[in-house]
């Protein structure tokens, strides 16, 4: 256990320097390491300190991986718009297509704790968390049904508490969610495509889209946002909803749905074109008991590039329902902050009371969690939590070495139970609690388990309770439960267990694209989820590449790519078949290599392909202006010390029929090549 412990600490240690690393790796639309990065990157590289190497080592490899990825993905030019994905996806939805019914035969979740995969050194396997699955960004309640956001895996609907999912986005442009949220007024779901966590993984979206039937149908609102970041969406109660994204507020009336969506707080005039003035909103709140005529908006880019990007950084409010905005000059514990960065708040039920987290833009970590005890939104605030509070509170990640919200550029979210606006909810890298507005704290969801004395290696003398994964993006409360979205997946626990390690894990049937180096899906012709599958129907079928996965390298997972033998029961990863092989079309795949799943499937030879394989090459291909990858149907997590793979989807089994037309498709844009030595182009923000 000693030799466990040592190695922990040490990578958390190590891993503290990942966040600036990942910061100068979200080189929008990075295309080669030969090119010259922007401004703000050419900054962050000159500002590295001297023990952190520029090239090679750890941080250099990362950066290398990153920019490689991205050129790969665009080339020859830095972005491709959400209009040719649309475009694309329509062409491939109108292909024919012959394919009988989907058998699952992957149906075994991936268990993070399991016995097999344990050893004293590198697996986090009995670390707690659990079953596991792909990140998830956003969580939305209605009429007893659970809707769960995730980074690249689309919507997910639950209507037993979390026990089973069923994906109910499949079939949109883009699968990369970054906020969902349901309109009180008509129970209509409304979903902002794009992840907005900054991460250089994070795929960017094609617009905010709406369904009036619990997700059975899907609607583009307004114009299509390009390659949209998209964190909030908020209703004010008199009919307008708001869109707090990488490009300024947005609002509209939630019953139009076809004018353009208004920009209606933008303030950074943005003279250089930076990729990272472009009035970055984090959060968008309206103050309960105001009738919709105050509304809050934290403009937050999180720092780490020039320090002139974050200059309009702020807390802005209006107080005639978003006509006109004030930069509010904030009183108490953040008077005169300067360094105010990613922001989240948290009103009460009342709007008595609010609540805010706080990412520094010196350190790109937690500034701090504060409370305004009257609820107003310029203070006084008071400082009720820090990373060394937090750390006092049972900390798991801070016994390893690390510190309370070190990564809070990138994960973070805040809430308070609807009927005591003293109880509070926190989600860093851990899930924190106060029943008494921050007087105290428990760590009531540990990073993992190793520090403490219940924990042991050996499973009869593992006392501990389970815990949930690292890394929190969501909180929601309904029905007397807490339930959180993280780069695990998703969990709940109740509110009346105060200060308690209580968790259900919610995973079992939650199968979306998570971890890098770690199985992932594709959407099937017929909306199937699969990774590896057969028909029913073997007979003329032949073998098709269906997703791009990379195999595990994780020593925890321990998985080899053999030869699919008739006995499906026994597939273990399916090869890659060479691309010679392909053109000679046999009747069995050649392995050679652990990096691509392959399914049988009743076509004809001259079937065209289909439109979830279609998609998918398309995918593979392209990145956002952001310097994230602009969509795929694998999405990764940051690559980080011990990350666990996520296991494989789940496949229905129905019959495979032509798929309705996606959403309102635009006209493909051209993608133009940039020049040589120039910057990486970005995307102008989209007109009123």
């Amino acid at each position: 256990m000693s030799v466990l412990r040592r190695w922990r600490r040490g990578a958390l240690v190590g891993g503290a320097l990942i966040p600036l690393v990942l910061i100068v790796a979200a080189a929008p639309g990075s295309a080669s390491l030969s090119r010259p990065a922007p401004a703000g990157l050419r900054y962050r590289a000159q500002a590295a300190p001297d023990d952190e190497p520029r090239e090679g080592g750890e941080s250099g490899e990362i950066l290398a991986a990153a920019q490689m990825r991205a050129a790969i993905r665009t080339a020859p030019a830095t972005s491709v718009s959400s209009a040719a994905f649309a475009a694309a996806v329509a062409q491939a939805g109108a292909l024919a297509r012959v394919c009988g019914a989907w058998q699952e035969v992957t149906s075994v979740p991936y268990n993070s704790d399991a016995v097999a995969y344990r050893d004293p050194v590198w697996s986090n396997s009995s670390g707690g968390a659990g079953l596991v699955s792909g990140r998830a960004t956003g969580i939305a309640f209605d009429r007893g049904a659970v809707y769960l956001a995730t980074a690249d895996g689309g919507v997910w609907k639950s209507t037993d508490r979390g026990r089973s999912w069923r994906p109910i986005f499949d079939r949109q442009v883009k699968l990369s969610i970054g906020a969902i949220s349901v309109n009180p007024a008509d129970h209509s779901i409304w979903v902002g495509t794009g992840e907005a966590n900054t991460n250089f993984e994070a795929y960017n979206g094609a617009g905010i889209y709406r369904s009036a039937d619990g997700g059975a149908s899907w609607r583009l609102v307004g114009n299509r946002l390009d390659q949209s970041l998209v964190s909030r969406l908020t209703f004010d109660g008199i009919g307008n909803v708001y869109a707090a994204t990488g490009r300024g507020l947005l609002k509209r009336k939630a019953t139009d749905l076809t004018s353009r969506w208004s920009v209606v707080l933008k303030p950074d005039p943005n003279p250089t074109n930076s990729p990272y003035r472009t009035s970055f909103m984090t959060d968008v709140r309206v103050r309960p008991g105001t009738h919709g005529r105050v509304v809050l908006a934290a403009l937050a880019w999180r720092g780490g590039t020039l320090p002139t990007d974050t200059q309009y950084n702020g807390f802005y409010q209006s107080a005639d329902a978003g006509a006109h905005w004030t930069r509010l000059t904030l009183t108490g514990d953040l008077a005169g902050a300067t360094d105010v960065g990613r922001t989240t708040f948290a009103f009460s039920s009342a709007g008595d009371r609010l609540y805010a987290v706080v990412e520094s833009t010196e350190t790109v970590a937690l500034k701090g969690v504060y409370r305004s005890a009257a609820g107003d939104p310029a203070g006084p605030w008071q400082l009720i939590a820090d990373s060394d509070k937090l750390a006092r509170s049972g900390s798991a990640l801070a016994l390893s070495g690390g510190e309370p919200g070190q990564q809070a550029w990138y994960n973070k979210d805040i809430i308070v139970d609807p009927n005591d606006l003293s109880h509070v909810y926190v989600g860093l890298e851990e899930v924190f609690e106060t029943a008494n507005s921050g007087g105290m704290w428990s760590t009531i969801g540990p990073y993992w388990n190793f520090p403490f004395a219940c924990w042991s290696f050996d499973p009869a003398e593992d006392t501990c309770p389970d815990t949930t994964h690292p890394d929190q993006h969501a909180l929601g409360i309904s029905g007397g439960t807490l339930w959180v979205g993280n780069d695990g997946g998703a969990y709940r626990h109740p509110v009346s267990a105060v200060g308690k390690v209580q968790w259900s894990n919610l995973n079992a049937t939650l199968r979306t694209p998570a971890s890098a180096g770690s199985p992932a899906a594709t959407t099937s012709g017929a909306g199937c989820r699969t990774t590896a599958c057969r028909c029913s129907s073997p007979a003329h079928a032949r073998w098709s590449p269906r997703s791009a996965v990379t195999a595990a390298t994780s020593s925890s997972t321990r998985t080899t790519a053999t030869r699919p033998s008739t006995n499906t029961s026994t597939w273990r990863w399916p090869a890659l078949r060479t691309a010679a092989a392909r053109r000679k079309g046999p009747s069995t795949p050649t392995p050679t290599s652990p990096h691509r799943v392959w399914i049988r499937c009743n076509r004809s030879p001259a079937a065209t392909p289909t439109r979830g394989s279609s998609r998918r090459s398309l995918r593979t291909s392209t990145t956002s202006t952001t310097g994230s990858p602009a969509d795929s149907s694998s999405g990764t997590t940051r690559a980080r010390a011990g990350k666990p793979p996520a296991r494989r989807r789940r496949v229905t089994g129905r019959t495979c029929t032509t798929p309705a037309a996606p959403s309102a498709p635009s006209p493909p844009a051209a993608a133009s090549p940039t020049p040589p030595g120039a910057p990486p182009a970005t995307t102008p923000a989209v007109p009123v």
